[in-house]
């Protein structure tokens, strides 16, 4: 089922990122995130939104790593099944999580995207 979740969650995001004309407030949470009809239907309400985006690639990556991020955090939440209490950071609860090495690369890499878009242009 979390597989089945993960891809619809991903399809969300993709569309929240390329589809919207407008910004995203705030993150995007495991708050935000309704299941339905036994599990088949997976819902991301409740988002607010702001102005109008800016078109520029700059702005365009920005948006990117904040929702890849996001997605990366909803999923280590619904892994490690204790979303509130966690303190030690996501790198500290992804590598105590017992997951295929393949899916923590993922997720690391989601989880350091703003990083990676913040090194890129201080160079």
């Amino acid at each position: 089922m979390f597989k089945f979740w993960a891809k619809e969650l991903l399809y969300a995001f993709k569309d929240i990122t390329y589809r919207s004309t407008y910004t995203v407030l705030g993150d995007i949470s495991l708050r935000n995130v309704y299941i339905s009809d036994l599990g088949i239907k997976v819902y991301v309400k409740k988002i607010k939104f702001g102005e109008l985006r800016d078109e520029n690639m700059n702005y365009h990556l920005q948006v990117e790593a904040k929702m890849l991020n996001n997605y990366a955090r909803i999923l280590i939440e619904m892994l490690s099944n204790d979303c509130q209490n966690i303190l030690g950071g996501y790198d500290n609860i992804l590598n105590d999580l017992d997951i295929k090495p393949e899916l923590k690369a993922i997720l690391y890499e989601c989880i350091h995207a703003q990083d990676k878009i913040t090194q890129k242009e201080q160079e």
